[in-house]
């Protein structure tokens, strides 16, 4: 809290709003993870892909901030779009890809939505029900927990 209030005793609110937010508040962020006092930060962000905007100053924040800080550790996922892997500038000893693991991932998928579909309680007795919802969430998962 110390680093936040520092900035928003000298700027107020708008530390939070218009175009430079993301910057100052970036400021911020880098400030917390230089802190002598982090011993260890585990930061994870999902759906990456899913970001609408600001995702490359988002990505150049989680690389530089892996650089310098040394006792942070991140676990980002996302599809497998190469604009994020090559932002990222990861190499395959670290990163984990389920789409060469579809298979598996299909399976696991299948075996979750089955076991879901048997306890709900309100079709428990309706087996051609459970077959139908079975069916459809199958097919809107598309071999995914999405």
């Amino acid at each position: 809290m110390s680093h936040i209030r520092k900035s928003y005793e000298s700027t107020g609110k708008p530390l939070f709003e218009g175009p430079d937010a993301f910057y100052a508040l970036s400021e911020i962020f880098a400030d917390m993870l230089q802190d002598s006092k982090l011993k260890k930060a585990y930061l994870i962000i999902g759906a990456l892909d899913e970001c609408e905007t600001g995702l490359p100053q988002l990505l150049r924040l989680v690389v530089h901030s892996a650089s310098t800080s040394p006792h942070v550790k991140w676990i980002v996922s996302s599809r497998n779009k190469p604009d994020i892997k090559a932002r990222l500038r990861l190499n395959d000893a670290q990163r984990l890809s389920l789409e060469l693991n579809a298979e598996h991932v299909s399976r696991t998928v299948e075996i979750f939505i089955n076991y879901k579909v048997y306890q709900l309680a309100s079709i428990e007795h309706d087996s051609t029900l459970q077959e139908k919802v079975r069916n459809q969430i199958h097919e809107k998962a598309n071999g995914t927990f999405l």
